[in-house]
């Protein structure tokens, strides 16, 4: 089941608030993670043929 929550970042978070600031960059750091995980486990699960380059951009990636 997909869960969706919709509303204003400015409304919800003040941008002079430092604990705001900081739930947001982790919010942005989980969204970036789960982008990444996602990603190699279709890339480990796929028939196609893999490239090195692929593995090597998504490493990369997650190391950022």
């Amino acid at each position: 089941m997909h869960h969706e929550m919709v509303f204003k970042l400015k409304t919800m978070f003040d941008p002079n608030d430092p604990l705001s600031k900081w739930i947001i960059k982790l919010s942005m750091i989980r969204n970036d993670m789960f982008y990444i995980h996602k990603s190699l486990i279709d890339y480990f699960d796929s028939d196609k043929s893999k490239s090195a380059g692929l593995m090597m951009y998504f490493f990369r990636l997650a190391a950022s």
